[in-house]
């Protein structure tokens, strides 16, 4: 199975709010945001208008600021050097490997740490925190077909949660 893949904006996008919203501290922020523009509608006209103002700033942190703020760094990171050249993907039954340019790495399917698909990505992790991003609409129809193969090889690591 062979992939050409270009990561974009709103790939990394995607990736790197699913990480930040499903930690603690992700949740949490969430959380105090939401609370915060709930006491600024309620309080509205009863207190201090400066106390209401910081009560939407407080609760566009992690609803708006914050989100935007990722979405910038993520379109800065989509124009690097890094990601200017498409990823060709060619899985098989040994493993896969991953080349752009003129650089090439083979990874066998027992370096996988897991495997998790979130959304419209596939994120193909090496360790805790690294991992490849496969969207799904860059599949050409075959994301299932890829999670049965990537599941057959590395059943019992936490692989292929759909």
């Amino acid at each position: 199975m062979r992939f050409d893949i270009q990561v974009e904006a709103k790939d990394l996008f995607r990736f790197n709010m699913y990480h930040i919203y499903h930690t603690f501290s992700g949740v949490l922020g969430m959380v105090i945001s939401i609370a915060a523009l709930v006491g600024a509608v309620l309080t509205y006209g009863t207190v201090n208008t400066t106390y209401t103002v910081a009560l939407l700033l407080v609760g566009c942190m992690y609803t708006l600021i914050h989100p935007f703020s990722v979405y910038s760094k993520c379109k800065a990171t989509a124009k690097s050097k890094t990601y200017a050249q498409p990823f060709e993907y060619v899985f098989g039954e040994d493993g896969f490997s991953v080349t752009q340019g003129d650089q090439h790495v083979d990874y066998k399917w027992e370096s996988i740490a897991r495997v998790k698909k979130a959304g419209s990505n596939i994120m193909i992790y090496m360790d805790k925190i690294h991992a490849h991003i496969l969207p799904a609409e860059k599949l050409d129809g075959r994301a299932e077909e890829l999670l049965t193969l990537i599941g057959e090889h590395t059943a019992g690591r936490g692989t292929a949660q759909r």
